[in-house]
């Protein structure tokens, strides 16, 4: 059932065009920014975006320039890392599955952390998210205490999504039409 709605939705987010990508991904990110978790937040960890998925660059330049730490994920034996960048051009290697991460890892302890910006391959208004299936952010998301946003686009969104126990829900989905 989850291979089949991340199939179906991917399938249909990939048909998005680049500027319609980049327009709704800026209204994503003044959303986001508009969140008092955001405002209050000393560190944020950002996932580098690639192929159809919520543009997150821009917004890595915008909480660079705000004087926020920024963090990203980098893929490390079978899990991830938070790894500090302070500037964009950090971003200089692909890993396995072509994301960008930083050449040099400045890695940070999870409890640092006040906000995990979480990609989403689907969603569900009860705050369950599709990830690739490889169960990355789960795992690094289990009993954190920073506040786990997903971003997506509206047409991301499922009816429902099967959640297992091992399964860690969102605090809220920012899409182009709203915050869940």
């Amino acid at each position: 059932m989850k291979a089949e709605i991340r199939k179906r939705i991917l399938k249909e987010r990939d048909t998005l065009p680049l500027n319609e990508i980049s327009a709704m991904s800026k209204v994503i990110g003044e959303k986001l920014f508009s969140l008092n978790s955001y405002k209050g937040a000393k560190a944020v960890m950002f996932y580098a975006s690639f192929k159809s998925e919520v543009s997150t660059m821009d917004m890595i330049l915008h909480a660079l320039d705000d004087g926020k730490r920024v963090l990203v994920p980098v893929v490390n034996q079978g899990g991830i890392i938070a790894a500090e960048i302070r500037a964009v051009k950090e971003l200089s290697r692909k890993n396995k599955f072509g994301i960008l991460e930083p050449a040099e890892i400045r890695k940070v302890p999870r409890e640092d952390i006040d906000i995990v910006v979480v990609p989403c391959a689907a969603f569900d208004r009860l705050h369950h998210r599709l990830g690739y299936g490889y169960r990355y952010y789960d795992n690094f998301l289990l009993g954190m205490r920073a506040k786990k946003i997903g971003l997506a686009f509206s047409l991301q969104e499922a009816d429902g999504i099967p959640a297992q126990e091992w399964d860690v829900k969102l605090d809220a989905i920012v899409t182009e039409k709203g915050i869940f």
